[in-house]
């Protein structure tokens, strides 16, 4: 039993250094600064980690939405959030709405790549 005592204490210790961190770095930088949600996201991860559940959707969520605020729903770590976040929902048991956010992405993708791929910008001057 003492390890996993030892092992659920190592999540709590990460989940409070993010927590820490997380606090300082939308103090001294601001909460929707891109490196501010990048400790959101790995605070959300840790909860999970550690069973909150609740917790880690809330915070995941929150973060998505900053992120497609700040960044752009076509940015990749953007995109990257949602698909963390659609495997949260589905593990959660809430496949619709993981199905529903995929959908959402990948359409965001497309737009993205539409416009800013290599190969899309290689090939449009060839079409004008």
């Amino acid at each position: 039993s003492s390890s996993s005592s030892s092992s659920s204490s190592s999540f709590s210790a990460s989940a409070l250094e993010f927590t820490e961190t997380l606090e300082i770095r939308r103090r001294v930088l601001g909460p929707e600064h891109p490196h501010t949600l990048n400790v959101s996201m790995n605070l959300a991860s840790a909860l999970q980690d550690q069973g909150d559940r609740a917790g880690a959707l809330r915070l995941q969520r929150e973060t998505l939405e900053a992120q497609e605020r700040v960044l752009g729903p076509e940015n990749p770590h953007t995109l990257a959030t949602a698909a963390i976040l659609a495997e949260m929902l589905q593990s959660a048991g809430d496949l619709p709405a993981a199905i529903l956010l995929l959908r959402r992405s990948v359409e965001a993708q497309r737009l993205g790549l539409r416009a800013h791929h290599p190969a899309t910008l290689n090939i449009a001057p060839g079409l004008a």
